[in-house]
């Protein structure tokens, strides 16, 4: 496989990431559960991680081997707001208070920390944040 396919099968795996930010954010809009649950019976996908999802795919998505230098600004920019989601959320359960940050998109009422990711879901969201900005402020790769 050529690293072009294997750039082009990347970037099209950020988007994939980004359409299910998008499903989970219609899925609370309209309120089709279908949109906010992948497994029937399981946990909602929570609004702040859908943001998070769709903001860190099109980072991802935007990222190519000869980005202009905007390009890269705005991916960088889309991934540090994914990090502030996630680390928002776990200075909320760590220290145990209520920035308000989970009802701020979309009231929904669900669950016993109403809007916030699992601690597990925020941390991720750190790391893969962390790799957008880190590959997208290298400007030879």
């Amino acid at each position: 496989m050529t690293p072009e396919r294997l750039a082009d099968w990347g970037r099209n795996l950020c988007l994939g990431c980004a359409l299910l930010g998008v499903l989970g954010l219609v899925g609370w809009l309209a309120e089709l559960t279908v949109f906010v649950r992948l497994l029937p019976g399981g946990p909602p996908m929570m609004p702040n991680t859908a943001l998070a999802l769709l903001l860190a795919g099109v980072a991802g998505g935007l990222r190519r081997h000869d980005d202009a230098k905007e390009r890269r600004l705005l991916g960088i920019a889309a991934a540090l707001a994914v990090f502030l989601i996630g680390a928002a959320t776990l200075i909320e359960y760590v220290f145990a208070i209520d920035l308000r940050i989970d009802q701020a998109l979309i009231q929904t009422g669900a669950g016993p920390f109403p809007g916030r990711p699992s601690p597990p879901t925020a941390l991720a969201l750190m790391f893969f944040s962390a790799g957008i900005v880190v590959f997208n402020s290298r400007p030879d790769s």
